[in-house]
């Protein structure tokens, strides 16, 4: 929905005029607005009218002009729009017009439509704390053709976008008895581990033993069912939080002697490639 930030009425009469906007609209007729106070040389108010409730805007408009001017000589004012929210504000137009008796001879930026009193700036796209400035240079013909009214436009853009969240896994295995004599039992812990900052899921982790072991039993968080006596495959995990870790046993028996590695495979939603890690055990 467009929105009309405010209208400024300025008869030039002053050191420098600035009005810095806030509210719907005002109410900008032939009359002059009444002053407000003065500070350092400045005119400082806020604009608003009767009929509207009045509401922050973040649109700020500051007008500038000459503290007296000769009838039929040119001189120069300007306009500063200014986005004082945190977002980007879109669609921003300035509209100026001007009294009878008032030409405007020319405006840096070119206006973007003039027609007759009424002189149009289409702004465009202001982000968060910048400023466009508007520099017009005109004469006025009669004391009465002083007065001009600026009003500026705009439509709000909410701009919206989640989080990034990305799993990390980290995989781990110990034994706990190396060496370890042939005959005797052997306990591998794997540990699973989420460093990143989002779930993980239907995690699944895969153990083999070379020929120096035989898979015994296993305990964890889910089941494990030994294809072999060499594999033992974990049921999947449902899920694994940022900074939760995960841990299964797995016991085989030393059958032969021999520099043994115990390989373990990881794979999830999120990992594409399996994460590998070994284990190496001697066994004498």
């Amino acid at each position: 929905m467009k929105r009309t930030v405010a209208n400024i009425c300025v008869l030039v009469f002053m050191v420098a005029i600035a009005f810095a906007l806030s509210g719907c609209a005002s109410c900008c007729g032939e009359a002059a607005p009444a002053k407000a106070p003065a500070t350092k040389g400045m005119l400082h108010g806020t604009i608003g009218c009767d009929d509207c409730e009045l509401s922050s805007s973040p649109l700020r408009v500051d007008k500038e002009m000459p503290g007296q001017v000769v009838v039929g000589k040119p001189y120069t004012y300007t306009i500063k729009v200014t986005n004082e929210a945190s977002c980007v504000l879109e669609d921003v137009v300035v509209i100026e017009r001007v009294s009878e008796g008032y030409k405007i001879e020319s405006a840096n930026p070119s206006a973007t439509k003039v027609s007759g009193r009424v002189a149009e700036w289409d702004i465009g796209y202001l982000k968060p704390n910048e400023t466009k400035v508007i520099t017009i240079t005109g004469v006025a013909s009669s004391p009465s053709a002083t007065t001009s009214c600026t009003k500026a436009d705009y439509n709000p853009v909410l701009c919206l976008g989640p989080g990034v969240g990305i799993p990390a896994i980290l995989l781990e295995v110990v034994d706990t008895e190396d060496p370890v004599q042939v005959g005797g039992m052997e306990k591998f812990y794997v540990m699973v581990t989420n460093q990143g900052n989002a779930v993980d899921s239907d995690i699944v982790v895969k153990v083999d033993f070379e020929e120096n072991f035989d898979y015994v039993s296993s305990g964890g968080p889910t089941a494990g069912k030994a294809e072999s006596a060499k594999t033992v495959t974990f049921a999947p995990l449902a899920a694994l939080a940022p900074g939760q870790k995960a841990t299964w046993e797995v016991t085989a028996k030393a059958v032969s002697e021999g520099d043994h590695r115990t390989s373990v495979k990881l794979t999830s939603d999120a990992i594409q490639r399996s994460v590998d890690e070994t284990e190496a055990t001697r066994i004498y």
